[in-house]
């Protein structure tokens, strides 16, 4: 996309817009890719705890849910940042942008984007089928804002759901190292999960829908 001009030719100081350089978008989105990438290998390498159990042995469940649990933590501390640093986003979920807030979905992008190749890599993509369409859902409307630099309040509000994802993943890798349902850490993540999940996903059902995608 083209920065906006003005009659003389010259970019529009009063577009936000105009401050954002779309390259550094693409850059935090290649480097989000390559970072997961290799920290799937060294949690390969690594191998699964001993402590792990894993139905059928599949340490492929592991490793993926070790790493979607610390982008949802990456995630979910930038998100509260924008919102901390940032209220006025709420005011205009389409037009407000700066780079803290707009580097957040690339980077998100970019974690997508591995997590759908890895699926495609391990032979997953068919077998987790919803994930498959959730991901190319995702990655298609994220990767369009990214490129427009346009309604990235409505994507800080959407990736309020990686603040509830990331206590769900916590439960989930609690109860693969074996920690009892009645565990005081156990009851604790159960409660978070309940309460981010009634909080931070109905915010998105509260907003309106952009209309720019």
């Amino acid at each position: 996309m083209e920065p906006d001009v003005n009659s003389s030719g010259s970019m529009d100081p009063t577009n936000p817009r105009d401050h954002i350089q779309l390259k550094h978008g693409y850059y935090m989105m290649v480097s989000t890719m390559t970072f997961f990438h290799m920290l799937n290998w060294l949690i390969a390498r690594c191998g699964t705890p001993k402590s792990v159990r894993l139905p059928g042995d599949e340490p492929w469940r592991w490793r993926n849910l070790l790493i979607s649990w610390i982008h949802a933590f990456i995630c979910s501390v930038w998100n509260i940042g924008c919102f901390v640093l940032y209220p006025e986003l709420l005011d205009d979920l389409v037009e407000h942008i700066n780079y803290f807030t707009y580097l957040l979905i690339p980077f998100s992008t970019g974690y997508f984007v591995y997590d759908f190749m890895d699926l495609i890599c391990c032979g997953r993509m068919l077998k987790n089928w919803e994930v498959t369409l959730h991901h190319i859902a995702v990655i298609s409307m994220f990767w369009f804002n990214t490129h427009e630099r346009i309604c990235i309040g409505y994507n800080v509000v959407s990736l309020l759901a990686e603040v509830n994802s990331f206590f769900l993943h916590s439960r989930k890798l609690l109860q693969m190292n074996g920690v009892h349902f009645h565990h005081w850490l156990y009851r604790l993540v159960v409660w978070l999960n309940l309460g981010t999940f009634l909080f931070c996903r109905g915010c998105e059902v509260y907003q309106t829908p952009p209309k720019c995608f």
